[in-house]
């Protein structure tokens, strides 16, 4: 994380009940007078993490982390039921009026660039501007990418295999239904033995060029292997991300036409290729693209920290 800011501790911490019965951890750091960024993270199935903070200036800006339905700290933890896109984006907009913020800056990365993308088309009156890092689209085609065997896994052949090892072979031309459908189970050794390789899968494509031996090699620590987790990822993927197949994130981009922001892809980003970032831009061209090419899809590369920071002062710049 060299080239961030320091590191930082909330000032305010607390929960958002929703009518629904879910309750939405969130934290605010930073300066609480100071321009409002909210910090939409990944997944589906992750959390927050305290590094992105680190992304804005505390002196100028007031950080908002939240995690969503069923991760993290949020309650109840991995709820399946009442967990869609749709839900998510609610509590993004409940947690904004209930923090009386007017508009604020909306940052998100990988899935969470998919929620940033789609709260400021369903809201652009409350985004002062947008940041996406390593764009997923939630299109079919991404979906068939990270989980199809033409697509990541002919780079990483090996990974892959092990990917599919838990599951028969007829379930192998398309994992995703058989792995929800094990990450649900009764069985406390079959959620946990998709559970894990599920987390070899994902850390293989996202970690790639980082692992000194091969892709195959990587082990998540166990708490990273979480078979709760993995059946909320599994639940997305399984429908398409609860958007459109063909559009994904891009359902009505004309209503980003008055959104300023910036487009931040890694050219080495396996995980969601260089592609997403080109498409977007095309669809939201108000947006300042940038391509870094030694960058892969991990957001603490060095590069992308100074491109991600680069880009939060300008908009706090242009904010100003």
């Amino acid at each position: 994380m060299d080239g961030a800011f320091p590191s930082i501790t909330p000032y305010r911490s607390g929960f958002l009940a929703t009518s629904d019965g879910a309750r939405i951890h969130f934290e605010e750091s930073g300066s609480p007078a100071g321009l409002p960024v909210v910090i939409v993270h990944g997944g589906p199935g992750s959390s927050t993490q305290p590094y992105r903070r680190r992304f804005f200036r505390p002196a100028v800006y007031r950080i908002i982390d939240f995690d969503q339905r069923g991760c993290g700290r949020s309650r109840p933890w991995g709820m399946l039921l009442r967990n869609t896109t749709a839900h998510i984006l609610d509590d993004m907009e409940a947690l904004r009026a209930y923090l009386g913020i007017e508009r604020w800056v909306v940052f998100g990365g990988s899935w969470g660039a998919t929620l940033a993308l789609c709260y400021a088309q369903r809201h652009p009156e409350r985004a002062r501007a947008l940041l996406t890092r390593g764009t997923l689209l939630g299109r079919e085609r991404d979906l068939e990418w990270f989980f199809g065997a033409r697509g990541v896994a002919s780079i990483l052949p090996e990974a892959y295999q092990r990917y599919l090892a838990p599951l028969p072979a007829a379930s192998r031309d398309w994992p995703v239904p058989a792995y929800l459908e094990r990450l649900t189970s009764n069985a406390p050794d079959v959620r946990a033995a998709a559970a894990a390789a599920w987390a070899h899968w994902e850390a293989s494509v996202v970690s790639w060029r980082h692992n000194k031996d091969s892709a195959c090699a990587l082990e998540p620590s166990p708490r990273a292997q979480d078979p709760d987790r993995f059946a909320i990822a599994a639940m997305y993927a399984h429908n398409n991300f609860f958007l459109e197949p063909e559009c994904g994130a891009l359902h009505v981009t004309q209503r980003l036409n008055n959104v300023p922001g910036f487009i931040i892809h890694g050219r080495l980003d396996l995980v969601c290729p260089v592609e997403n970032a080109t498409t977007l831009h095309q669809a939201w061209p108000n947006a300042k693209l940038k391509v870094i090419e030694e960058s892969g899809h991990l957001d603490s590369e060095p590069s992308m920290v100074a491109s991600l920071v680069a880009a939060s002062e300008a908009i706090a710049q242009g904010a100003g």
